[in-house]
């Protein structure tokens, strides 16, 4: 417990903030337009405040819960992405983009910030354990989770032994800041991103893209059960009443991309899925169910696309879905099979109850908004507007058509339905892509898409703003016809995506000797014609020695960057295991095996890609 806290020179972090003191500059008439985004919320032990954090800007600003009024915005980080509330007076909100954590704490109607924690690649989630007083960071690109023990930390900082601290204003930059160091650091072979803790000392870790969820004893990082989940993008888990409730999407793989199939929710469908916790221990496969239940989010002409964040109120069995795609709450119960939906602003992430239920607070990341919900009247009894917006530029309006329901048929979904967060849920879609169904193809990740023409498994499309066009009339079934910078911007989105950050580099692996040899084996091996560097890949299509359903063999290969971060499976089909299936299973243009040596050269060069 309590590991060394190291002291660092100036970063300029602010250790302390005056609410008092801060409410002139929080008044909207002085803002300064920007794009705030802001993507989580809490609420504090009393109830009195709420604290927004924005992934834009990174700050973290708080609101008088009676008045709706800021108090303070606070310049925290480059990005604020997560909140989660620990013990009393005490919260934690992480930064994808700094790669930190940081521990706040209420004080005489002053926050400060008492500790940072240096995280491993890409902070995306917060789980507290209040039991052991420990905290665990899911982090994304590095496959990894950080477990951080508080019990000293929060003793001396509860005490008042920590009031030594060096502290500054909010106007003053700190000239020292503490920074922590995890205990723990657990490799994962998921992208983690949602973690919720199930029972003393076990947590359940969800994939942020595929179907994967793992359960892991707390104390060592051990996984105790492998999940393959019955859906996929998980974007909320939570324990109510012995059950764990999962907010999920799910792509059917035999339901081919047509105007019935997508009306009547056969092709996506998003749900709120309850399981039995014992079940989630001790079975395994589909036994898993047994007992639990679906409850099916949207209705024909209603479809509930990319539901985004999940809130269950335990005291009176009712959940709220903030379905991003269509800008609306969905609420409900979580032993029922209806919700209401009721209009929120535009694209809300997340949600969070009030003590005794009656009140709802949404966060409305594209329009810098928050909705506050009368939930016993079924209504938006106010809205929070956060302050002026700047211009919005070509990507950022393509980002926001390319999680609008509205370029879908009956809104059931978004591009981001199936290209989770610019990347890919792992599964296949039987569409039109390549000019026949009946052959489903693996979804592909966008990361890094810029230069990697031609487009589709079988590369009949040249450019990228066909293929969007295609993809929307053909997949989505939109009801209207796209203007032409529509189209332009959802290209400019895309095409900004960068590619994704390798496992080696998120990771701090650095093997040079067999990093070489591997590329010097992916050469000699003829790899490097197909996927040809700097983008690793080529504009041509090839015989790879398999098939699709349709006897279709010649396929365009899609880019190696960041060829680490997908899987678990690989080809058009997804026939192959992992990185390691593609050489060992299928002998993927091999015309001998590799030896051991050689296909862990292969593979230590391909994790840096």
């Amino acid at each position: 417990m309590g590991r060394l806290l190291l002291v660092i020179g100036s970063i300029g972090l602010f250790c302390m903030v005056s609410i008092e003191a801060a409410v002139a500059r929080g008044k909207p008439g002085q803002d300064v337009a920007k794009y705030r985004r802001p993507v989580d919320l809490l609420l504090d032990a009393a109830g009195k405040h709420l604290l927004i954090g924005c992934a834009g800007t990174g700050e973290l600003e708080v609101y008088h819960t009676q008045t709706n009024e800021r108090l303070c915005s606070i310049p925290l980080s480059e990005s604020i992405d997560a909140l989660t509330r620990l013990d009393g007076d005490f919260i934690a909100a992480c930064s994808t983009k700094a790669h930190r954590t940081y521990i706040l704490k209420w004080h005489n109607e002053s926050l400060t910030l008492v500790a940072t924690v240096k995280n491993s690649h890409s902070p995306v989630g917060l789980c507290w354990d209040s039991a052991e007083k420990r905290l665990f960071v899911s982090c994304l690109w590095s496959r990894r989770i950080d477990s951080i023990d508080l019990r000293d930390e929060m003793m001396r900082w509860t005490s008042g032994a920590a009031d030594a601290l060096p502290l500054a204003t909010a106007a003053e930059p700190s000239s020292t800041v503490i920074e922590r160091i995890p205990d723990g650091v657990w490799d994962l072979p998921i992208a983690p991103r949602i973690l919720s803790l199930i029972q003393n000392q076990t947590l359940v870790v969800s994939d942020g893209f595929t179907r994967e969820v793992l359960v892991m004893d707390t104390t060592d990082g051990r996984i105790l059960a492998e999940h393959d989940f019955f859906g996929a993008a998980i974007r909320g888990l939570q324990v109510h009443d012995n059950q764990l409730v999962a907010l999920h999407s799910m792509l059917n793989e035999y339901a081919k991309t047509g105007e019935n199939e997508i009306h009547w929710g056969v092709l996506m469908a998003n749900d709120v899925r309850l399981i039995q916790i014992d079940l989630l221990l001790r079975e395994a496969g589909d036994r898993i169910y047994v007992g639990g239940r679906v409850n099916p989010l949207g209705v024909p002409g209603n479809g509930a696309a990319e539901p985004t964040g999940l809130a269950v109120h335990s005291p009176t069995n009712r959940v709220a879905v903030t379905v991003g795609g269509t800008d609306q709450v969905a609420i409900g119960r979580t032993d029922g099979y209806t919700y209401q939906y009721i209009p929120v602003g535009r694209f809300p992430t997340a949600a969070v109850w009030s003590g005794d239920g009656k009140t709802l607070y949404v966060v409305n990341q594209f329009d810098d908004s928050i909705s506050i919900v009368d939930a016993v009247g079924m209504r938006v009894a106010s809205v929070i507007e956060q302050g002026p917006i700047r211009a919005m530029t070509n990507v950022e309006l393509g980002e926001q058509l390319f999680h609008s329901a509205t370029l879908s048929h009956d809104r059931w979904l978004t591009c981001a339905s199936c290209h989770t967060d610019g990347h890919t849920n792992g599964q296949l879609s039987d569409n039109f892509g390549d000019r026949n169904f009946g052959a489903p193809k693996r979804v592909p990740s966008l990361l890094g898409i810029k230069g990697t023409s031609p487009f589709t498994w079988l590369g009949h499309e040249p450019k990228l703003q066909g293929q969007i066009v295609s993809s929307i009339r053909k997949t989505m079934h939109s009801y209207r016809r796209l203007d032409n910078d529509e189209v332009e911007n959802i290209e400019a989105f895309m095409e900004s995506l960068p590619p994704v950050v390798s496992l080696s580099k998120a990771r701090n692996i650095e093997n040079d000797e067999q990093v070489g040899r591997g590329q010097l084996l992916f050469e000699s091996k003829g790899c490097s014609e197909c996927h040809a560097a700097p983008n690793y890949t080529s504009n041509d299509v090839y015989d790879v020695g398999i098939e699709d359903e349709k006897r279709k063999r010649l396929f365009n290969p899609p880019s190696l960057r960041g060829v680490s971060q997908r899987g678990p499976d690989f080809f058009h089909d997804n026939r192959a295991n992992g990185l390691r299936g593609v050489f060992l299973d299928q002998r993927h243009r091999l015309q001998e095996p590799l030896q051991a040596q050689e296909l862990a050269d292969l593979l230590a060069f391909l994790n840096t890609l």
